[in-house]
């Protein structure tokens, strides 16, 4: 068992991608004395492997060590084994976990590997997950983890780690991290002005990158945004060339991504590279409101989508027996999954029925479990996992969502609600909301008012979704509708009538009546009835709202609103009725 929060896995029948979940900090200091082995080096290759079960693939990276400051090995490269990846026409994404890219230079702490891969010479596992790395930014001389940076590689952290261990380091192969920051420093390109300065990451939209120095061409230049996997202590280095639209010496067009196989980008200044590997920060700051998946293995941007997989609409998840044991537990998974119902209509039903199925895995059963032993790793309080399927459509190719499951630790002192959490204790129904948040098919952002923030500390809550979450749901599911039929497959009918689903703004409401709005999803008008004396409003899941004209008996002139989600509130002298209702235009 283990208390770190709910992380997300994500296995693609094809190819895969998926982001990280909540964690909480291993300090250095435990890191440094629990790890078998602490070094330097660079990955500089990766291959993929099914274990022996062929229930879960595992990347073997491969790293060029340059100097060991704990462990009893003297290899030149070590495998460091990390879940996930890709084999032939599947693949896994698993979060909360250490995702390397090659090029990438850091300190590793690792200890002995047990899947039993098809590898022979030293085969290491990450200690504590995503914290099992420290990135280097050479041209900053920092380096940083998911919650601290380290100002000074070789002055600070060097001298952190050689203190817990003791001893000096054992230099493998030269690496002057001094004389490579030095060389850095030289002719650095010049970022004058980002537009826009705000955008969504994984809609394929695209921002403009002014400046001088980047370059007649790109070559091996890149762009880097904040990682918001670890709040933004490091980069998240653009290397595909899908993402670029243009570039020049003065001007680049990057498309934001939202890849789920790499680390997922977040709000923060960007950075410019270019050939001579001179590096330039921008002054202004790039908010990314929100975070969608996209899957970037094939020759184009390609987006995921639900679809009606349990043939009433959507998705049934089911607790397991260990789960349904604790009413107040599932209390809690209905209300985080009530939430994300009300905001986007996501077709989610929790199963009054549990189930004894307890493994996460492609087996037909979307579980929600407690996991079993030392299954999840030290400071992650929960997996999930989410299957996809590649579909061909007309217009693109797409991801269908055909599982998932999410596993708990059981080891965490947990909060279940509704009243707010100990000092000690984490809740429970944030978590929940959080890694429903990764199954609605969103990366991490840097916002700490956010679900999607990729850290909650004990004590916390954040149970409630902000505008942007909305935002980003509702572009999630319109867009899985269109996915749908273009991929001609049976499409998510979007859930309505939750009677849960009236926004708190939204009161003295004495009567709630299962769609009586029609048509819905609708785009200019609806039907529905009322009479002459009634006040009629429209309200957003925020509870803002919004001015619509009466048009005739029972019909409202809904042509000025925006898509999204709305509640109808229809009042007379005695009663009170909120109906929900859709735009789809």
């Amino acid at each position: 068992m283990k208390t770190t929060l709910l992380a997300i896995s994500i296995v693609i029948l094809h190819a895969a991608a998926s982001a990280q979940c909540l964690v909480y900090e291993v300090p250095l200091s435990a890191r440094v004395q629990q790890a078998e082995a602490v070094f330097e080096g660079k990955v500089i290759a990766k291959k993929s492997f099914w274990n022996k079960q062929h229930t879960y693939i595992y990347t073997a990276n491969t790293v060029e060590v340059y100097k060991i400051f704990k462990g009893n090995f003297t290899a030149t490269q070590a495998e460091i084994i990390t879940p996930g990846g890709v084999v032939g026409n599947k693949a896994i994404v698993a979060e909360p976990a250490l995702k390397l890219s090659n090029g990438e230079t850091g300190m590793f702490f690792a200890t002995a590997d047990n899947t039993n891969l098809p590898l022979t010479g030293t085969v290491m596992k990450p200690f504590a997950g995503p914290q099992g790395f420290i990135q280097y930014n050479v041209a900053q001389n920092s380096a940083a983890d998911v919650f601290a940076t380290y100002q000074g590689i070789t002055s600070n952290l060097y001298k952190k780690i050689t203190a817990l261990t003791k001893s000096n380091y054992q230099v493998v192969r030269p690496y002057d991290v001094d004389l490579a920051t030095q060389e850095s420093d030289r002719s650095a390109p010049v970022i004058t002005n980002l537009n826009p300065l705000s955008v969504s990451a994984g809609t394929r939209a695209a921002i403009t990158i002014s400046g001088s120095g980047f370059g007649a061409t790109q070559g091996s230049g890149r762009v880097a945004f904040k990682n918001s996997d670890n709040g933004g202590g490091s980069v998240v280095n653009v290397t595909d060339p899908k993402y670029y639209i243009s570039w020049s010496d003065n001007t680049i067009q990057v498309i934001v991504p939202g890849d789920v196989m790499a680390n997922s980008i977040g709000t923060g200044t960007v950075s410019v590279t270019n050939s001579s590997a001179q590096s330039g920060t921008s002054s202004q700051t790039l908010t990314i409101t929100f975070n969608r998946y996209e899957i970037a293995l094939n020759s184009t941007l390609e987006q995921t989508f639900f679809y009606n997989d349990n043939a009433s609409g959507g998705y049934t998840f089911a607790p397991h027996t260990e789960v349904a044991a604790i009413p107040a537990a599932t209390a809690a998974i209905q209300r985080a999954m009530d939430t994300w119902t009300c905001a986007s209509n996501v077709n989610w039903i929790l199963s009054p029925t549990s189930t004894t199925t307890d493994v996460a895995a492609s087996d037909g059963v979307n579980v929600i479990r407690f996991d079993n032993g030392s299954e999840l790793g030290a400071g992650v309080l929960g997996m999930g996992s989410t299957y996809w399927s590649y579909c061909f459509g007309t217009m693109e190719n797409y991801w269908k969502v055909t599982e998932m499951d999410i596993t708990l630790d059981d080891g965490t002192n947990w909060n279940y609600g509704p009243s707010s959490p100990g000092g000690a204790q984490y809740d429970f129904e944030s978590v929940m909301l959080h890694e429903l948040g990764h199954l609605h098919q969103f990366n991490h952002v840097i916002n700490t008012s956010s679900t999607m923030h990729y850290a909650i500390a004990n004590g916390a809550m954040r149970r409630t979704l902000l505008s942007s979450d909305i935002t980003g749901a509702n572009v999630v599911m319109s867009a899985s509708a269109t996915d749908a039929s273009d991929a001609g497959v049976s499409a998510m009918v979007p859930y309505t009538n939750n009677p849960s689903c009236i926004p708190t703004s939204v009161d003295n409401i004495s009567s709630h009546i299962d769609q009586p709005v029609y048509p819905n999803p609708a785009t200019d008008f609806i039907r529905v009835k009322f009479s002459s004396n009634s006040k009629i409003e429209v309200f957003n899941l925020i509870g803002e709202s919004f001015d619509v004209t009466i048009a005739g008996d029972n019909l409202i002139d809904i042509s000025t609103l925006s898509r999204g989600i709305y509640v109808l509130k229809i009042s007379d002298a005695f009663t009170s009725r909120a109906y929900r209702f859709s735009v789809a235009r």
